[in-house]
C-alpha cells in the first residue's frame, strides 16, 4: 500500500480545518494539538499498511509507537485520537479513543487493525462503523470529512465523558429533533418543497425529511416525523389571511412603500406567478453565482440556481457529493460570516440541489441583510403576515436586488455584493 507524504498530508489537513470556527489548531507537527468546541484534542496519524509479511489481502494496520510525549497526554483530560490513513483511498480509520488512550506507551509498538474492503467502500459524506473481533470499535471516513467527524465525534463514540474525553450528549437529545425550527436544514427543505408545490402532502414532506435526515435523527419514528412536520405546517400555513388593507404603508428609513397598492395593481394572477429571470453575468472573471433577495436569504439560506453549479465546483476545487458540504466564509462590508455550501441528499431528484446555508443562528448573514435592505424584508414580512407563509410574494420592480458572490484568493471564501437586479 502507498504511504502518505507526511508534510503534504499535514499541510492539507491544516487547510481543511483552519476555516472551521469551532476548531482551533494550537500546534501542528508530529502530534497535532487542537481545540474542538473548546475541548482539547490530540491527533496522531500513521499510514495504514498491509499487516505483516507475506501480505494478507484484506488486513491492514497502523502502528502506534512509544513516545515520551504520550506520557503527559495519557494523564491529561484531552481527547487522544489515533488515525490510520489510507493514502490510496484517502480514508482515515479512527479507533475507540478511550481504549486507544489507555494503550499509549504500553509497549514499543501497538498495532491497530482495519479491513481494506471497508476502506475501499467509504464514500464522501459517510462514516462507516466497524468492530474488530475483540469488540474494539473503530470508524472510517474520507479525508475531506475530517472536520465533520471531529465536530460530531460524540455521535460515533458516545461513551466519551469529561475527564477522559469530552462530555457526552444526553440520551434525551442525541438523535432526536423536537421542532422543525431547531434544524435550519430541515426547515429549509420543507420551505422549498412548499414553494415548489403548494399542494404537497404531509406524507411527501415526511418522506423527503426521512430520506435525507432519518439516519441522523435515528430516534424519530414515522409518527414523530408526522408530529413535528404537522406542527410546523400549522405555523406557516394559516389558511386564514385577513382581507388586504388598502394603502398599508411600511415606513423604512423615511420611505413609504404602499404595499397593499402594489399587490392590488398586479394585472393578473398569471403575472404574480411569472418566473423571474436573472441578468447574465460574465462567469470567466471573479463572479461565481447570484441569487435574488427574496425571503430565504433573510432566514437560513437559499438554493443556488443549477446554472451556477459548475462554477461553484470549480471554485471550491471539487464536486460536492450528495449529502456533503463545504464550509465557507462570506465577506461583506468588512465582516466575515460563516456559511456552508451543501448538496442535499434528496432521493428521487434527478439533479443536484446546491444550497448556501448559514452556520451561526445568532449572528448570520440573514440577520445582517435585514439591516441592510429592511425595505425588502418588511415588505415580504407584511405580505406573509396577511396571506400566510405558502403564498408566493412577488416583489415590485423597485425592490428587485441581487446578491452577487465572487471568488477570492483565499480558499473557501467569497465576497458578497448587493446590486440592483437588471
Amino acid at each position: 500500500m502507498k504511504k502518505a507524504d507526511k508534510d503534504s498530508l499535514t499541510w492539507y489537513i491544516r487547510q481543511l480545518l483552519h476555516l472551521e470556527k469551532d476548531i482551533v489548531i494550537i500546534e501542528d507537527g508530529n502530534i497535532t494539538h487542537l481545540e474542538v468546541k473548546g475541548k482539547p484534542f490530540y491527533l496522531y496519524i500513521k499510514s495504514l499498511t498491509y499487516a505483516g509479511n507475506p501480505y494478507p489481502q484484506n488486513t491492514t494496520r497502523a502502528q502506534l509507537p512509544k513516545r515520551d510525549e504520550f506520557d503527559a497526554i495519557k494523564t491529561s483530560d484531552a481527547v487522544f485520537l489515533f488515525l490510520g490513513y489510507d493514502e490510496t483511498n484517502e480514508v482515515f480509520a479512527c479507533w475507540d479513543p478511550i481504549r486507544t488512550k489507555d494503550r499509549l506507551n504500553e509497549r514499543q509498538y501497538v498495532s491497530f487493525f482495519s479491513r481494506l474492503n471497508l476502506q475501499q467502500s467509504v464514500s464522501q459524506g459517510k462514516v462507516i462503523t466497524a468492530s474488530l473481533q475483540n469488540d474494539f470499535k473503530y470508524v472510517l471516513f474520507k479525508l475531506n470529512d475530517l472536520a465533520f467527524f471531529l465536530l460530531n465525534i460524540r455521535n460515533y463514540f458516545p461513551d466519551i465523558v469529561q475527564g477522559t474525553i469530552i462530555e457526552a450528549i444526553s440520551e434525551k437529545t442525541q438523535g432526536a429533533l423536537f421542532k422543525v425550527e431547531d434544524d435550519s436544514s430541515v426547515k429549509l427543505l420543507i420551505d422549498e418543497l412548499y414553494q415548489n408545490d403548494e399542494n404537497i402532502s404531509t406524507l411527501s414532506l415526511v418522506s423527503e425529511c426521512m430520506n435525507l435526515y432519518g439516519e441522523f435523527y435515528y430516534k424519530l419514528t414515522l409518527k414523530d416525523w408526522f408530529k413535528i412536520v404537522n406542527a410546523y405546517i400549522s405555523k406557516i400555513d394559516t389558511n386564514n389571511p385577513d382581507e388586504f388593507v388598502n394603502n398599508l404603508e411600511v415606513e423604512v428609513e423615511n420611505k413609504s412603500y404602499r404595499v397593499a397598492e402594489d399587490f392590488a395593481n398586479r394585472d393578473s394572477e398569471e403575472e404574480l406567478m411569472k418566473e423571474k429571470t436573472e441578468s447574465d453575468f460574465d462567469n470567466t472573471n471573479d463572479f461565481v453565482f447570484s441569487h435574488p433577495i427574496d425571503w430565504s436569504p433573510f432566514e437560513y439560506g437559499f438554493t443556488i440556481d443549477k446554472k451556477y453549479h459548475e462554477a461553484i465546483f470549480q471554485t471550491v476545487g471539487h464536486y460536492i457529493y450528495r449529502g456533503c458540504g463545504v464550509d465557507i466564509k462570506v465577506l461583506y462590508d468588512g465582516a466575515y460570516y460563516d456559511a456552508k455550501i451543501t448538496n442535499a441528499n434528496c432521493k428521487g431528484r434527478k439533479g443536484d440541489t446546491i444550497r448556501l446555508l448559514y452556520r451561526n443562528k445568532e449572528s448570520n448573514l440573514g440577520t445582517r441583510l435585514k439591516s441592510v435592505v429592511p425595505e425588502i424584508y418588511l415588505y415580504i414580512k407584511e405580505f406573509k403576515d396577511l396571506y400566510g407563509g405558502r403564498k408566493q410574494c412577488i416583489l415590485p420592480n423597485y425592490l428587485h436586488k441581487l446578491l452577487i458572490f465572487k471568488r477570492t484568493n483565499v480558499y473557501g471564501s467569497f465576497i458578497m455584493e448587493i446590486i440592483d437586479e437588471l
